[in-house]
């Protein structure tokens, strides 16, 4: 899981990712946005050669210190392909997102690099990003492949300003050795098995908590974390959390309400969950790898560290459903996008093709890198052959089933209001309709804010 600090409000970002296919470009006609250096204008009528003379495009990302190895593998067919057009790597490892809005005010942008959705949305939003719909249209750039919510986490206002680098789904990973020794049956192996309920949830989670006398030893499931983790509890009950149509908190909604109370009771009424002071203390991850947990949520990128311990065999399934008949994930990733101020949009266009193009998102996947924004990447045998986990299948499907983040401005002071209140439903001090009630309260002047 790639993280990244640094934002418009300088809160910490998780990016992640899972996968589609390759992209067919060709030319076609097409107004376009703004004109580059010497006067080149982007978009507009045939597709410029692209090559022909020398530049450097700045390329600019975020992330883990494994992410530069993987963005220069991606880049090297693109340069050689164009020895005239030099790729300058950027690795910004902490306050990333404030690092490109300083470059963006001074008139020194990145002419390529990414961000989360609620970022570009925020970047869209004070016309710094080159529309990318005109180019798109001009170039006959093929997406049916891509999974549709990747593609549609990159709009606002109707327009396109971002693809999709990867695309993480929030999904369950699980100890089978746990499972098999307290004789629980394993979740289903199919999203089309919606046999996995929340009733089958919390009693496997009942039966795979394991006390000794008064202290816990192996707790059933850790069902704790932020929006993208906990949202996909109301999104299998029918609740939901803004509608973006009305700009309205939902979070009162007994749906939602009903899903969050599950969580609370998980940890305090049932006691099959992990307490907020256990998580804090040990840390998620580790909980999982040393066995003191058998349920943890997770995204592709825990597959890369957790494939180096063979303490126990594990494997993954989807978030629990119930009161519905599909079930749903949250998740996202980061996308790829280029500055409307930059000086070569055709370069920089060109190359956002090619960081989307089957063959370099199969050099990412291969490397760990992410799950592609590309189904038939995700279902490539070099990828989607890895084991564990025994049923890949639920990262290849996981992609249908991600509900965005809601496409709203100053998301990330709506989820720092979120945060704040949850920590009273994590440590039971509040029941869910309280803390429900004080999120809506908090959120509502934010969603009322006028778009610009």
């Amino acid at each position: 899981m790639t993280r990244v600090s640094g934002s418009l409000t300088r809160r910490r970002m998780v990016f992640g990712g899972a996968g589609a296919a390759a992209l067919v470009l060709s030319a076609a006609g097409c107004a376009g946005p703004g004109a580059g250096e010497g006067g080149q204008q982007a978009g507009s009528g045939a597709a410029p050669a692209v090559g022909n003379r020398d530049v450097t495009l700045q390329f600019m990302y975020g992330g883990e210190p494994t992410v530069p190895d993987t963005h220069r593998a991606m880049s090297e067919p693109f340069t050689q392909r164009y020895p005239k057009v030099k790729v300058e790597h950027v690795h910004v490892s902490s306050q990333y997102v404030d690092k490109v809005l300083n470059l963006m005010v001074a008139g020194t942008p990145p002419d390529v690099f990414w961000a989360g959705g609620s970022d570009m949305i925020e970047f869209a939003d004070r016309g710094m990003l080159l529309p990318l719909r005109p180019l798109m249209r001009r170039d006959k750039l093929e997406t049916s492949d891509l999974y549709p919510a990747a593609l549609a986490h990159y709009e606002w206002k109707g327009e396109q300003y971002g693809l999709p680098r990867d695309w993480a789904a929030r999904i369950l990973f699980y100890n089978v050795d746990a499972f098999k020794k307290a004789g629980v049956r394993r979740p289903a192996a199919t999203w089309k098995d919606l046999g996995w309920t929340w009733d089958a949830f919390l009693e496997a989670a009942r039966k795979l908590t394991v006390r000794e006398g008064d202290q816990v030893s192996q707790y059933g499931a850790d069902v704790q974390g932020g929006y993208r983790i906990w949202s996909a509890w109301p999104y299998n009950n029918g609740g939901q959390i803004v509608d973006t149509t009305r700009m309205a908190c939902r979070m009162s909604d007994a749906p939602t309400v009903e899903a969050l109370q599950f969580l609370q009771d998980a940890i305090h009424k049932h006691r099959v969950a992990v307490p907020r002071d256990v998580l804090q203390k040990e840390g998620a991850r580790n909980l999982f790898v040393n066995g003191r947990v058998a349920i943890q949520e997770g995204t592709y990128g825990y597959m890369v560290p957790y494939k180096n311990f063979q303490l126990f065999e594990w494997d993954i399934a989807y978030m629990p459903v119930n009161h519905r008949r599909e079930a749903s994930v949250g998740g996202g990733g980061v996308c790829f996008m280029a500055a409307k101020a930059g000086k070569f949009p055709e370069e920089a266009w060109a190359f956002l093709k090619h960081l989307i193009a089957f063959d370099t998102q199969l050099v990412m996947a291969r490397m760990g890198g992410g799950a592609s924004c590309l189904r038939r990447v995700m279902s490539h045998a070099d990828v989607a052959r890895q084991r564990p986990p025994e049923h890949f299948n639920i990262f290849v499907e996981a992609g249908d089933h991600v509900k965005i983040d809601p496409p709203v401005l100053r998301w990330s002071q709506i989820n720092g209001v979120i945060n704040k209140e949850f920590a009273d439903l994590w440590d039971g001090k509040r029941t869910a309709k309280d803390v429900a009630a004080a999120i809506c309260q908090g959120i509502e002047p934010y969603l009322a804010e006028p778009r610009r």
